[in-house]
């Protein structure tokens, strides 16, 4: 294997990106995850490696799914997928992704800060059926008028927007990708930069602004453009200064039974060590590496009145690194503490209830942090959910 590597990474120049498959059949010890990777770097110092050799490495790779929300702790990721329902060429698949959801999928990847890996298939001829270029083609168009939204962009810097699409952001602008224009006007909420300027990208007609303030942030309405693109009308805004959202909007929302499911995805990262984990094309997220017990992580909560819930943690935790003491509750106030169980493997998950605590009003950081670490890291951290005690 060192020799073919050697091979492929000394032939042909620098070499950008090492993309690993297949590493879902071993173990990290049989497959010597850090030793190849060390090789490798050794080989090509500047070299970006992805997470299918049991090590996270640069950046995660989702297979076939888009992650619900932007990677904590600003973690870089790739979803790889395919246009119909298999990764080579097969003349019976003829269930295409539509070119409308196929660019929709690239302005929700985009707007999670994230790149899309679209996979097509060519025939033994190394043609690509007609059906993939109708959708290329199509994907194109959008993209020649309005791939400013996309190209160079970061993560959407709102958790929640009041329309029906995607945000993306790059300096001083904003771009709302609308998937279908609301009945009262297009609204921004929770922006505290103001907004100088509004147009439509495709075509560059000056739309109408108004501003009102709520509080120390502003709701802007924009006006309906004459043009509206059947995938997604992206209106380009002028900012003051970079975006600054209110910090309300940043919170988690509650389920429609007002509980609040605290997924890994969701939280924010706070240290070294620590890091969001997606593993190759397994779909269960988790926050793992906690090997320092300095590191924990948080979710933003926003209550309009003291609530008790019912605390339940999911984790998984490989024998022989049980034993870790952990406490999970409200930044500076009351918590609830548990000790790690072992569980079968790193994406074994268990659910575990620690009991009831009350949770103030207001806006509130929830946190999961280690008192003590057992022999190895303290747990993948799957999930936190808080269901409403009666």
């Amino acid at each position: 294997m060192k020799g073919e590597l050697k091979e492929l990474l000394t032939n042909y120049g620098p070499i950008g990106i090492l993309w690993w498959d297949g590493g879902w059949e071993h173990t990290a010890a049989e497959i010597h995850s850090a030793e190849v990777n060390s090789y490798v770097r050794s080989l090509q110092p500047q070299i970006i490696i992805n997470d299918r050799n049991k090590l996270p490495e640069d950046y995660s790779t989702p297979e076939q799914d888009i992650p619900a929300s932007a990677m904590p702790g600003g973690r870089l990721w790739e979803t790889c997928m395919t246009i119909n329902d298999t990764w080579g060429y097969a003349k019976n698949d003829t269930n295409w992704k539509s070119a409308e959801d196929l660019t929709r999928k690239l302005i929700d990847i985009a707007s999670k800060g994230g790149n899309f890996l679209l996979n097509v298939g060519p025939t033994a001829e190394g043609v690509f059926p007609d059906a993939i270029m109708e959708r290329l083609a199509r994907m194109g168009e959008w993209m020649k008028a309005n791939g400013e939204s996309i190209y160079g962009t970061t993560q959407c810097p709102f958790r929640n927007l009041p329309f029906d699409g995607r945000c993306t952001a790059k300096g001083s602008k904003l771009y709302l990708e609308v998937f279908n224009w609301p009945d009262g006007g297009l609204k921004v909420r929770d922006l505290e930069t103001p907004v100088t300027r509004a147009r439509a990208l495709d075509g560059g007609e000056t739309l109408g602004l108004t501003a009102e303030s709520m509080g120390h942030a502003d709701q802007a309405t924009i006006s309906k453009p004459r043009k509206l693109d059947p995938i997604a009308t992206v209106i380009e805004l002028d900012l003051a200064g970079p975006p600054r959202v209110a910090s309300t909007n940043l919170a988690v929302p509650p389920a429609k039974d007002d509980s609040y499911h605290l997924d890994a995805g969701l939280a924010e990262v706070h240290g070294k060590a620590i890091q969001y984990d997606w593993q190759g094309v397994e779909r269960e997220d988790y926050i793992g590496s906690w090997s320092n017990p300095d590191d924990y992580v948080t979710w933003t909560l926003n209550l309009a009145a003291p609530r008790k819930f019912r605390v339940e943690i999911s984790y998984a935790c490989p024998a022989g690194s049980e034993g870790s003491g952990f406490k999970v509750g409200v930044e500076g106030g009351a918590s609830l503490s548990g000790l790690t169980q072992a569980t079968k493997g790193e994406r074994d998950f268990r659910m575990d209830t620690l009991g009831e605590l009350t949770v103030p009003a207001g806006l509130r950081h929830f946190e999961v942090r280690v008192q003590r670490l057992g022999p190895g890291a303290a747990m993948n951290l799957h999930t936190v959910k808080l269901t409403p005690v009666p």
